[in-house]
């Protein structure tokens, strides 16, 4: 699986897959280099600390602190 262009997936604990996939990139260097040019591209376009911060807040305080104690008690 492709990602916009700048990562491909493979399966989890599926080594094989990640071999064909490390050699894919490496017998190609011009598409490594794209993959490499979309991939800065796609991280200074959607990164940002404070978007990175902002999202562990949302997270923090949605999570319901204590439920697993209570349950298990």
């Amino acid at each position: 699986v492709q990602l916009e262009g700048y990562a491909r997936l493979t399966p989890r604990q599926d080594p094989n897959a990640i071999a064909d996939a490390l050699i894919d990139i490496a017998a190609d260097p011009v598409l490594a280099r794209a993959q490499t040019r979309a991939g800065r591209d796609h991280v200074c376009r959607e990164w940002s600390s404070e978007k990175a911060f902002r999202d562990l807040r949302r997270t923090l305080t949605t999570v319901p602190f204590g439920a697993d104690r209570e349950s298990a008690a």
